[in-house]
């Protein structure tokens, strides 16, 4: 099991559909919109057309992409997919919205 970082169980899978478009890590979170994140070795080969298919099913989803070469954060724009590009150093943060 995966937890965030305030202790909520989180369920991950990787997602595929039948046109072959895969993503790597979907994270859901109860009550906000799923993590969809793709790792990759160089972030300029990075190529949005599985996040843009999974966007169909799930546009409010957050995006990342988790590379070696990436050496701070940084956010780029695919059309309306706003991807976040993350260094394997610096943690995803995934915390659960607080509670009032």
């Amino acid at each position: 099991m995966t937890y965030d970082a305030n202790g909520n169980r989180l369920t991950q899978s990787g997602w595929r559909d039948k046109h072959r478009h895969e993503v790597d890590f979907i994270c859901a979170r109860r009550g906000r919109p799923p993590l969809a994140i793709e790792c990759k070795w160089s972030a300029e080969n990075f190529e949005p057309a599985a996040l843009r298919a999974f966007a169909l099913h799930y546009p409010k989803a957050e995006w990342f992409v988790v590379s070696q070469d990436t050496d701070r954060t940084a956010t780029r724009r695919y059309g309306d997919l706003k991807v976040s590009l993350v260094s394997l150093e610096s943690p995803v943060n995934v915390r659960a919205p607080s509670v009032e």
